[in-house]
């Protein structure tokens, strides 16, 4: 796996455009959390190829001129299991929700006692 993550690794930094860092990031994560999925990642799958495909993939889902892909655009490309892959992405991954805290009250009175 370390040696996967290795070649992707120097391919994005050879390639110094911002799409290979993310799509490498993104594989990278997985992999991490699905090592069994690293396997997967053969020589031919390369990070370039992976954007020729993301831009062919959004080119085939655009509506009014704009096209978008995801997460799941990748695993397709490099073939991961289906049963590792959620709608967004490594559940060991996803952020903590945040908590959602009651504003405390400034002043504590009513509009009526304004007119007293």
């Amino acid at each position: 796996m370390e040696e996967i993550i290795e070649r992707l690794q120097k391919e994005a930094k050879d390639a110094k455009q911002a799409y290979t860092s993310q799509i490498c990031e993104i594989v990278v994560r997985h992999i991490k959390a699905y090592p069994s999925d690293a396997e997967r990642i053969t020589s031919d799958k390369t990070l370039i190829g992976c954007f020729a495909f993301l831009k062919n993939r959004a080119r085939q889902n655009q509506s009014n001129g704009c096209g978008i892909c995801g997460d799941k655009d990748v695993y397709e490309y490099f073939n991961f299991e289906q049963s590792s892959i959620t709608s967004s992405g490594p559940e060991l991954l996803r952020p903590a929700a945040a908590s959602m805290v009651k504003p405390q009250a400034i002043a504590d009175f009513s509009v009526d006692d304004l007119f007293d």
